[in-house]
């Protein structure tokens, strides 16, 4: 579950990180296409695990586009190669398309319910609302998180090699299973009834309510056991199936090296894996960091002269001022700057 909320939060932090200090209330949004394209680009670099970044402008904002009713500029990360393209009518996104939707209507950042690609993969975006200097919604921007990313991530949190783990929407509805077939297709009742499993509903409403907890399934002829979560940051439901063979397996062994290591040797071995998972925690999060670092670094710096770029001057200025404290504004301009 740590491993799945660190995912999602690298990417709800990288897109804010890039809309505030791109798109940063009080500035004017980018007027110009390439610029914009760019911006995108640069920060699909910097983020290798997100498949994707859209954004999508009104025509008022690029009044260029109003016979296409908006200017959406998409870039997309297709086989380590960079692509960009150009969405449709984006006015109608305000009833087709979640990405766009939720956060025009609500004014707040949020997940999108899973959706497939042109491509046929399954996607999640977490979209990000964008104020002009009056603080008005003048357009979304949000980043694309490929399920098949996740697929490979919670590969690590199977306690056995049997086991099956399993992500949902809130009304149970596949996201990640096993079988591919079932994601989007099925929903977990569905699933138990076709496999010939009673259907237990304590353990059904939990689920819906976002509980946490264990359970053992068809006790009587085949048990299983079971953990259900909730994946914090999109609001997913985990399931997590082991089978009683591994799991009593799993005890043998614990019993068998007390019986080997003693009392005290076990409690070196336990103490030695917490360590290690501390460890590897810590890891992780310098990764993180360290990719916040090289996001913020590509975001507010020019990649040519690595100075600071317009942006960035204009939020250091606004926080100064804001803070009257008192400053002077040197502007240097140098002709043919492009030549050098």
């Amino acid at each position: 579950k740590l491993n799945i909320d660190l995912e999602l939060g690298v990417a709800q932090e990288a897109i804010q990180t890039f809309s505030s200090t791109v798109f940063s209330s009080g500035r004017d949004i980018p007027r110009s296409e390439e610029e914009i394209y760019k911006m995108m680009e640069n920060f699909l670099a910097t983020t290798p695990n997100i498949s994707g970044i859209v954004a999508g402008f009104e025509d008022e904002i690029f009044p260029k586009y109003a016979d296409r009713r908006g200017f959406g500029p998409l870039v997309r990360n297709q086989n380590d190669s960079l692509v960009r393209y150009q969405v449709g009518d984006i006015r109608d996104f305000r009833k087709t398309k979640e990405w766009y939707s939720i956060p025009i209507e609500t004014g707040k950042a949020g997940w999108s319910s899973p959706f497939f690609s042109e491509e046929g993969d399954i996607i999640i975006s977490y979209s990000v609302p964008l104020f002009d200097r009056d603080h008005e919604i003048v357009g979304v921007v949000a980043c694309d998180l490929s399920i098949s990313h996740l697929q490979k991530v919670i590969e690590l949190i199977k306690p056995y090699p049997t086991s099956m783990v399993m992500i949902m929407q809130e009304d149970l509805t596949f996201v990640i299973h096993p079988e591919k077939g079932y994601a989007m297709h099925r929903t977990l009742p569905i699933f138990l009834r076709e496999r010939g499993v009673p259907v237990d509903q304590e353990i059904i409403e939990a689920l819906r309510e976002g509980k946490t907890g264990k359970a053992v399934l068809d006790a009587e002829k085949n048990p299983t056991f079971l953990y259900y979560d909730v994946i914090e940051k999109a609001g997913y439901r985990l399931l997590i199936e082991s089978p009683s063979d591994d799991v009593y397996q799993s005890l043998n062994s614990v019993s068998s090296t007390m019986k080997t290591i003693g009392f005290g040797g076990l409690s070196a071995l336990i103490l030695t894996l917490i360590i290690m998972l501390y460890d590897n925690k810590k890891r992780e999060r310098r990764s993180t960091e360290r990719s916040m670092r090289i996001l913020r670094h590509s975001a507010e710096v020019d990649g040519l002269t690595d100075i600071f770029n317009r942006s960035t001057g204009e939020k250091m200025i606004s926080e100064l001022m804001s803070k009257n404290l008192p400053g002077v504004l040197a502007i240097l301009d140098c002709d043919k700057f492009k030549l050098v």
